[in-house]
């Protein structure tokens, strides 16, 4: 049977057909609502401040109103302005970037870019706004979710020990980051930065939770990393080029595979199992930690891809088409349609590959809580 697949978050009901009154009120403002065409004003609920800039804007009779502040929160009124609703962004269609989850898919972090990070400690059940503004672009968790780290696209870390309540920025290392992945306990961390402004990206580690880091002169189009859980072996995919894997915490890595658009890899608890997609391509696994590979699946723009902690329980996410999910190791794919078709971007899943979640960009997130087929 198919999963249940769910919003994580409500969507704001009803239509808003009329721009009503659009202005812009500085930290501290507050918002008034005029009712005779402008001829009076009368300011709405004193107790919110309103951190601008905000936009407002009606329903036709002007009745239903939404407000959206920037880099803040969304509020939304049914009686002409004089009762607010606050709803968080996640509430709405946002550009998820990248998704994290604990082992039992309890706690769940979630970022947008540009945006901020959300995170839930029941699984996805109820979110909560975290972090500052940033260009966010990868992140990463322990298996129990207390662990977590944030890296963006301007270099710069930050950090979690509380399961994403609050969080401490790291040193930058000065380079758009691409991709970051985490060992069991959190400690050993590996990333790949971007390649920008012409020059090729490289390899990060790290043994002490990101505090401090190590390059590892290795230059490439990096687009996707991951980790066994002992953070011993590590598996890295370049966009046009080779897979590179490591089996000594990327002290040396040895290419393997063939010249692709890799998109993104994901590892076993034991890093015998990988799993990497191709954008325009199929989906390739491996079952000797990533000496031989084998195509499955079909040809599409492969996005996103997550693995349970024995390999098994699959999920691939294509932009613009469906969530696929495999059983078997990845020898067969199902299409999951009860999500619909969507610009997918990122997926996670709880070890055991039971709970699963998923971002479109633009979109919502979506959370599975049902078994996979």
């Amino acid at each position: 049977m198919e999963p249940d697949w769910h919003f994580a978050g409500l969507a704001v009901s009803g239509v808003v057909s009329r721009r009503h009154e659009a202005h812009r009120c500085g930290p501290g403002g507050h918002l008034h609502i005029s009712t005779d065409a402008g001829a009076t004003w009368v300011e709405t609920v004193a107790s919110i401040v309103w951190l601008g800039p905000v936009s407002v804007a009606s329903s036709a009779d002007g009745t239903k109103l939404i407000a959206s502040v920037s880099q803040d929160y969304v509020y939304t009124s049914k009686d002409s302005g004089a009762t607010w609703v606050q709803k968080a962004p996640q509430d709405l269609s946002l550009p998820w970037q990248s998704l994290a989850s604990s082992a039992d898919g309890s706690t769940l972090v979630a970022v947008t870019s540009p945006g901020y990070i959300y995170w839930s400690t029941d699984s996805g059940a109820i979110w909560s706004q975290t972090g500052t503004w940033q260009y966010w672009q990868s992140l990463a968790s322990s298996a129990d979710g207390t662990k977590l780290v944030a890296v963006t696209q301007d270099g710069k870390i930050f950090a979690s020990t509380n399961s994403g309540a609050s969080w401490g920025q790291k040193t930058p290392i000065g380079q758009p980051w691409q991709s970051v992945a985490s060992s069991a306990d959190g400690t050993k961390l590996v990333g790949v930065v971007a390649a920008a402004s012409g020059q090729a990206g490289c390899i990060y580690t790290s043994v002490d939770s990101g505090a401090t880091w190590t390059q590892i002169g290795i230059s490439q189009v990096w687009q996707s990393v991951a980790s066994s859980a002992d953070g011993t072996k590590l598996v890295a995919v370049v966009y046009g080029g080779s897979i590179y894997t490591s089996t000594d915490s990327g002290a040396t890595w040895t290419p393997t595979g063939t010249s692709q658009p890799w998109q993104s890899v994901a590892s076993s608890a034991d890093g015998t199992k990988l799993v990497a997609v191709v954008y325009g391509g199929y989906i390739y696994t491996s079952t000797d930690s990533g000496a031989t590979w084998t195509p499955t699946g079909t040809s599409q723009n492969w996005q996103s891809v997550a693995s349970s902690a024995d390999g098994r329980n699959l999920i691939a996410a294509a932009y613009g088409d469906f969530i696929y999910t495999s059983t078997d190791y990845g020898a067969n794919w199902t299409q999951q349609t009860g999500s619909g078709s969507q610009n997918w971007f990122c997926v996670a899943s709880s070890s055991d590959g039971t709970k699963l979640i998923a971002g479109a960009n633009p979109g919502h997130i979506y959370i599975s809580s049902g078994p996979v087929p």
